[in-house]
Order: structure tokens, then C-alpha cells, then sequence
């Protein structure tokens, strides 16, 4: 494996063929993927002699072919896991859960490591069972056991791992508020505020809106300090898209740029609206549209980056939703503007401004 040593011994090595493990026997031929507690204790050990204690590879007893042909310790972990039928790999991730709630992985900086691995096999597996667990740590005053270059390192672990893992369920929702409570989120430069907002969109994706409001300080903060281009804030919009799918994406895009015709410049989403409806570097914009007439009824033509067209017409919107998602488009060019009736006008305002 990449510059990583296997020719020191391992305790492995220096053992019976089998050895004692609580009430199981663990072979020294394999891990006891039958054996969620035996598993845990190889887990355990493997870790610890792979990554302070300079055993390589010998340190994973049965899978050192695996992980010498493999890139890293996680991928050929993530390749026994895959190998194995559903009800292993359930045991496979409980184990993972198991060994990060033990209380004989102490918090102290030696230790570190372990919990980087156990958060990045946990996302790449993945397994959403560690959410309740890692909630526990951290409620427990996790963060508080380490120096500032510590904890920042291993949190950074723990909010990718919960940004991996992040699915609409309760556990999820706690777990990254969790983390989100912590000093090590909420203080400049704000380094995780993109992470957070695409882990909280894929978790209520019908809140996005919502997330964008109680995010947007720190997120201008932290493209202000990592001077964050046109390029990256397209990347976060695409990722945005994803995460909340199209229509609630739209919807969300309609609601903020009303919101916006009421604030200050640093809090109306233009970042996110020049990375929808710009070009960039001669690509299309992400969110194109266009005016037909079908029937004698003026519909508009959607068209998301690297997606099917689709038809929007009036029908399936009331006249002030119908109206400013054309405000939505004017302002960006991509339609004219509307004769609008004193009682439309009424309704939609600001969002044409008063009647002429």
C-alpha cells in the first residue's frame, strides 16, 4: 500500500491460533465478520497497530492482500464490506458504531487518528449508525478534549462524515445540529458553512430557503475570506440543485428573490443568482428559459444544466406565484415583462415595483 509499512511484526503473530475475545475466539486467519463483538475487537486492534503502532498491513490478519493492492486502509476496508452478504454488512457498520462508542477508544490526542479512520470508514461504507452515537460524544463535551489544531482536524472529519451521511432522518438532522452548536463551527472564518447548508438541503430539502436564511452571514463571511470565486459558488449552486432537486430549487429561488427586495445587498442571494443564470467561462447558465406560445397560452421552457427540458405553464401556479417567477426571469433577461393588472400588481409587489 502508498508509503505504508508492513514488516513489523504484529501481536498477531505471537499468538495461538486462536485467542480469547470477551466470550467469542477470533481466528488469526480473517476478520469474524460472523461475530459483531469479535469483529469490533479485530477493528480495534487493527487500527491501532496500523496507524500507531507501525504493523502495516499485518495488522488486518486475512485481508492484507486486499490492502495492498488497494489505495488506502479505507478503500480495501470498504472492499471487505462490499464482499459480504446484507446481514454481515449490517453487522460490518454496528461493529463501526460499536468500537466508536466504546469507551476503551478514550479521548485523548494519541487517539485521534482512530477517530479520523472510524469517520471516514463510517461515510465511505456508509454507516448511518454511528449518527446517534457520535451525537452522544459530542453532547458529552467531545470537542472540549482537545487543543484548537486538534479539533479542528478532527472535526472536520466528523462534519464531512455527517454531510456524507446526511439522509431526511431524525438522527441526521440531530447530529449535524449537534455539530453546528459547537464553537468549532461558529466562529470565523466560518470554514464549514457550505458543508453544513448541502448536509442540512439534503436532509430538508424542502427547507432550503429556511437554511440560506440562517446561514447566509456566514457563508458571505466565508467567501469573502477565502476570496471564493464565480467558479466555486457555481460548484455549491449545482450541488445546491442536487441536494433539493429542481422544483424545490425554483420554488426556493422565487421565494429568495422576494426576500431580497427587502434587505440589504449582503443579503439578497446574489451569489447564487449569478451562479444559476450567468454564463460562466462560456458555459450555459445552470437554469436557462425561454417564452412560447402553445394554444394561445404562453408557457415557459425550463431548461436545467445537463437535464431534459421541462414545461412550466400557468395553469399549475396562482397568478402571484406565476408572477414572480416571471419577476425571477426579467431580472436576469430571460423573459419580458408582463402587462400586469392593478389587482396582479397588488399582489406580486415588490416584485415589479408599483403599477406605471
Amino acid at each position: 500500500m502508498n508509503g505504508e509499512s508492513d514488516t513489523a511484526k504484529s501481536p498477531w503473530d505471537e499468538q495461538e491460533d486462536l485467542w480469547e475475545v470477551g466470550e467469542t475466539e477470533v481466528s488469526p486467519d480473517g476478520p469474524p465478520l460472523s461475530n459483531r463483538s469479535g469483529f469490533e475487537n479485530w477493528l480495534h486492534i487493527g487500527l491501532k497497530g496500523y496507524l500507531l503502532e507501525g504493523w502495516g498491513v499485518k495488522a488486518f490478519p486475512g485481508i492484507e492482500a486486499i490492502l495492498e493492492r488497494r489505495e488506502s486502509l479505507i478503500a480495501g476496508l470498504k472492499e471487505l464490506y462490499d464482499r459480504q452478504d446484507p446481514q454481515r454488512q449490517s453487522d460490518f457498520r454496528l461493529a463501526v458504531s460499536d468500537l466508536l462508542a466504546s469507551p476503551s477508544l478514550e479521548e485523548r490526542p494519541a487517539n485521534i487518528p482512530l477517530f479520523q479512520k472510524l469517520l471516514q470508514l463510517a461515510a465511505r461504507l456508509p454507516a448511518p449508525e454511528v449518527l446517534p452515537v457520535l451525537t452522544f460524544r459530542i453532547r458529552r463535551g467531545f470537542w472540549e478534549r482537545w487543543t484548537t489544531e486538534e479539533g479542528e482536524s478532527l472535526f472536520t472529519e466528523a462534519m464531512l462524515a455527517v454531510s456524507q451521511l446526511a439522509a431526511p432522518r431524525p438522527d441526521a438532522v440531530e447530529c449535524l445540529n449537534s455539530l453546528m452548536d459547537s464553537l468549532s463551527f461558529d466562529r470565523p472564518p466560518y470554514t464549514h458553512t457550505a458543508t453544513a447548508l448541502l448536509a442540512l438541503c439534503q436532509i430538508q430539502p424542502n427547507a432550503m430557503v429556511a437554511h440560506l436564511t440562517r446561514l447566509r452571514p456566514r457563508l458571505v463571511y466565508q467567501f469573502n475570506h477565502y476570496q471564493v470565486g464565480p467558479g466555486a459558488q457555481r460548484q455549491l449552486a449545482v450541488s445546491l440543485l442536487a441536494s433539493v432537486g429542481p422544483q424545490q430549487f425554483l420554488e426556493g429561488l422565487i421565494i429568495l428573490k422576494g426576500q431580497g427586495d427587502q434587505r440589504e445587498s449582503y443579503g439578497r442571494d446574489d451569489w447564487l443568482m449569478r451562479a444559476v443564470f450567468s454564463e460562466l467561462d462560456g458555459h450555459p447558465p445552470l437554469l436557462a428559459c425561454r417564452e412560447v406560445m402553445n394554444h394561445q397560452r404562453e408557457d415557459l421552457i425550463f431548461c436545467l444544466s445537463g437535464r431534459s427540458e421541462s414545461v412550466i405553464n400557468p395553469r399549475i401556479m396562482d397568478i402571484p406565484g406565476w408572477t414572480r417567477l416571471r419577476a425571477l426571469l426579467y431580472d436576469h433577461g430571460w423573459v419580458s415583462r408582463p402587462e400586469l393588472s392593478e389587482q396582479e400588481h397588488a399582489e406580486v409587489y415588490p416584485f415589479f415595483g408599483k403599477a406605471a
